[in-house]
């Protein structure tokens, strides 16, 4: 104990009193974080999605990813309906499948359409 306090003093670090509380401070974001959420903030998907894919995290992509699906017209329903099934238990689902929906309707490949189509029926304006 007594060489714990002695290294601290050294440094300059002096011990808390008994029974007191230390307070942190606040967490700063990793500079690469902060850029991540301001490229997503302006729609700079393309540069989010870079840094992402470097982060050490596959979550940090991963949260890119949804922010983007989740934006209206940011990406296709091919990409939209992928990220659902991988991702069932992700909120916002009935957001998602209102983005697939938009997307789909957007669409003016009828392949792609008509393929989409065979996995799962859109919505109409009459079923809302």
């Amino acid at each position: 104990m007594l060489l714990l306090l002695t290294s601290l003093l050294a440094l300059g670090a002096a011990p808390a009193p008994l029974g007191a509380v230390a307070i942190a401070a606040p967490l700063q974001p990793a500079p690469a974080l902060a850029r991540i959420m301001n490229d997503i903030r302006a729609n700079h998907w393309t540069e989010a999605e870079t840094l992402a894919a470097a982060q050490p995290d596959r979550l940090v992509a991963r949260l890119v990813t949804y922010y983007r699906v989740l934006d209206p017209g940011a990406a296709s329903e091919t990409e939209i309906a992928a990220f659902m099934a991988r991702y069932p238990d992700w909120p916002e689902q009935g957001i998602l499948a209102r983005r697939w929906n938009e997307a789909l309707a957007a669409d003016p490949d009828d392949a792609t359409v008509r393929r989409e189509c065979r996995t799962r029926l859109p919505e109409t304006a009459a079923a809302n």
